[in-house]
């Protein structure tokens, strides 16, 4: 019998919890390649937002990109039309989100823009180049 409301606590392979033995798997990730590449922030009301960033709205959870060049968003994007208008901003549907773990794997970068700081996804290879050859 377990002797924790909240269940084993920690990762290791024999985790003791009363007379129980838990082993640490994982933490649950994606369940698909679509909740992978367009799960990201959720959409926050009062936010300005600039084009092509990605949030998760409505119910079932639903994947969006802005359109707009810059758009203060008050209104969350709902449905799954090619293009959804919210509150004057154009958010293109991209896909359901089967399971939402929170942590969004492709790179982003946070920019400030001349309507505020957004946090941009990077939708295609970058190359860095080392400086004076790896040092």
């Amino acid at each position: 019998m377990s002797s924790s409301t909240d269940g084993p606590q920690g990762a290791g392979s024999a985790i003791q919890d009363g007379s129980c033995i838990w082993k640490y798997l994982s933490e649950v990730d994606y369940v698909s390649i679509t909740a992978w590449a367009f799960d990201n922030q959720s959409w926050k009301g009062g936010t300005v937002y600039h084009y092509l960033d990605y949030v998760t709205s409505d119910l079932p959870l639903r994947a969006y990109a802005l359109q707009d060049d810059s758009c203060l968003s008050t209104a969350a994007p709902s449905g799954t039309s090619k293009i959804v208008t919210s509150d004057g901003c154009h958010w293109e549907y991209r896909a359901d989100i089967i399971f939402s773990s929170q942590k969004h794997y492709i790179p982003t970068e946070t920019a400030t823009h001349r309507n505020g700081p957004a946090t941009i996804m990077l939708n295609a290879d970058y190359e860095a180049s080392l400086w004076n050859d790896r040092e």
